[in-house]
């Protein structure tokens, strides 16, 4: 732990000092990959742990790491490569639902797991997802004819702002037991990523640029915040 904590420092601290040099945007990119590889490791060292349902549950967040991983190498290389991004938002595209519908398959096991012996009911799992995407694909089908948004960024936030809301809603579950903190992390990253998808999202519709950087950063906190969530529930 205490070299993860280390490691962590480090990515962060690059960051800063890449924002001084003209090579910052590579340096954040590749940083972006770094901090995702971490959240393979943060989810692997419990996945071995654990035998059981609990494995059950690790799995498919272990399968939507590998795949998220693979999205961030292949978008730095298109990135570095300098290949159009409606190129590598059409590669990109089967991956990225793969990585997200695994994680919703592990929300969906931790709830049956978890939270249904205390219901009795599957229902208001269902029910909040299907609410969730109703609210959200509304909202981007305006915005994709009002700003012209592509395809792929619709999905992402369609696919994504449910999962959020799921992990928010088993968080109320979670909040005052052992596994709290971790929870807490787990969140956080949940909603860094999702919040960086919707200023990527609205920098578009507004032709900002600028906020690319930014929205880096988020990425890189929200994984090495998820990392750390997750390996702690090894102590």
């Amino acid at each position: 732990m205490r070299i993860f904590k280390i490691s962590s420092f480090l990515i962060i601290l690059f960051y800063i000092i890449g924002i001084f040099t003209p090579w910052f945007e590579t340096i954040s990119q590749l940083l972006v990959v770094i901090s995702s590889l971490f959240l393979i490791y943060g989810v692997f060292i419990p996945y071995k742990i654990f035998t059981g349902e609990i494995r059950k549950i690790y799995l498919p967040i272990f399968i939507s790491v590998i795949v998220l991983f693979f999205i961030e190498v292949n978008y730095t290389f298109f990135f570095l490569m300098n290949i159009p991004s409606i190129y590598s938002a059409i590669f990109l595209l089967l991956p990225a639902l793969i990585s997200v519908s695994s994680a919703y398959i592990a929300t969906y096991y931790i709830f049956d797991f978890w939270i249904r012996p205390l219901l009795g009911s599957r229902k208001i799992f269902f029910g909040i997802g299907f609410v969730s995407i109703a609210i959200i694909s509304g909202l981007m089908f305006i915005l994709g004819i009002t700003y012209g948004i592509t395809i792929f960024d619709t999905l992402l936030a369609v696919i994504e702002f449910p999962l959020f809301i799921i992990v928010l809603y088993e968080y109320q579950y979670f909040k005052d037991g052992i596994l709290s903190k971790s929870w807490i992390f787990i969140l956080s990253m949940t909603g860094l990523i999702l919040l960086g998808d919707l200023i990527r999202i609205f920098t578009y519709v507004l032709g900002f640029n600028s906020f690319i950087s930014f929205i880096r950063s988020l990425y890189i906190i929200g994984y090495l915040l998820g990392s750390y969530g997750f390996l702690i529930h090894k102590f």
